[in-house]
């Protein structure tokens, strides 16, 4: 029998484009690379994690 995989989530979030937040979110999303947003933002935050 096969068990299924736990899926956890990241809910969507918005910012105000005039904060610093949403300045990262836009940035992030037209990245000069074309890289998604989603891996950049992924990998932003793994690279701060401690394990």
């Amino acid at each position: 029998m096969v068990t299924p995989r736990k899926i956890v989530e990241l809910p969507k979030f918005k910012r105000c484009l005039s904060t610093w937040d949403g300045k990262a979110i836009e940035y992030l999303l037209n990245h000069p690379s074309g890289t998604p947003a989603t891996k950049l933002a992924m990998e932003a935050l793994c690279s701060y994690l401690v394990w």
